[in-house]
């Protein structure tokens, strides 16, 4: 039985023999086991990255104090190129939110054939009153019918038909001054997208050093009695609704 010193320097000398830890010689382990695979995943992660930088648009705020004696109409989105136009109805003009929507449909990602099954939606109201017009031998409003008057600006809107922008996230909205003097925006369409402009309007009021602003909202659900119209003159009573 070895005595307790004798088990000590037995110890000792054993610790004395093992090579002390060699950490650059670790270390190359690791890089000859690991290295490859990890650079790869760190360059593929990399140029993902630089894909979806250069797949995102370039977006630039929306002109919504630039115009000072007059209102600037435009189609508005939190992550596509927004983009405005000279209202007014007749044949000269530009034509209205509705008649910039049909004309430029690639723009907000609709289709042909969900335009035409909402202006059926649309020819199918009360309001044009299809079966007196078919007693009386006139031509019945169908859905090519509504989108041609659309074109030819004879329609201002239409529920069924702008409700496909509003879908994908578009607002009808304006920006400059308002009747009563104050500048901000008004914008009309989905709740998500009305906070995203709310959150641009007020940077943009931030970096111009305004603090005498107003949004003005028309919240906008799938049921067309669904609406909610607000006028936020304050930053107490934007908080509220960003908070809502």
């Amino acid at each position: 039985m070895l005595s307790f010193k004798t088990f000590i320097a037995e110890a000792a000398a054993t610790r004395k023999k093992k090579k002390p830890f060699d950490g650059k010689a670790y270390d190359a382990m690791q890089k000859a086991k690991y290295g490859s695979s990890m650079a790869k995943a760190a360059a593929d992660a990399l140029a993902a990255a630089q894909k979806r930088r250069a797949a995102a648009p370039s977006k630039k705020p929306f002109p919504w104090f630039a115009n000072k004696s007059m209102m600037t109409a435009g189609w508005w989105h939190p992550t596509k190129e927004w983009f405005t136009f000279h209202g007014g109805g007749g044949t000269e003009g530009n034509g209205y939110h509705i008649t910039q929507m049909v004309r430029n449909l690639s723009k907000f990602g609709i289709s042909e054939a969900e335009l035409l099954k909402a202006a059926e939606e649309e020819a199918k109201r009360n309001f044009w009153d299809n079966e007196r017009r078919a007693e009386k031998g006139y031509n019945v409003v169908d859905g090519k019918k509504v989108i041609d008057m659309i074109k030819r600006e004879e329609i201002d809107n239409s529920f069924p038909v702008i409700y496909l922008a509003y879908d994908r996230g578009w607002l009808r909205v304006y920006g400059g001054k308002f009747h009563t003097g104050s500048m901000g925006g008004t914008l009309d369409g989905d709740k998500r997208s009305i906070k995203a402009a709310i959150r641009e309007i007020e940077r943009e009021a931030e970096a111009a050093g305004l603090d005498d602003f107003r949004v003005d909202v028309t919240q906008r659900g799938k049921d067309p009695n669904d609406v909610k119209i607000m006028s936020l003159a304050s930053k107490f009573r934007r908080d509220g609704y960003m908070q809502s």
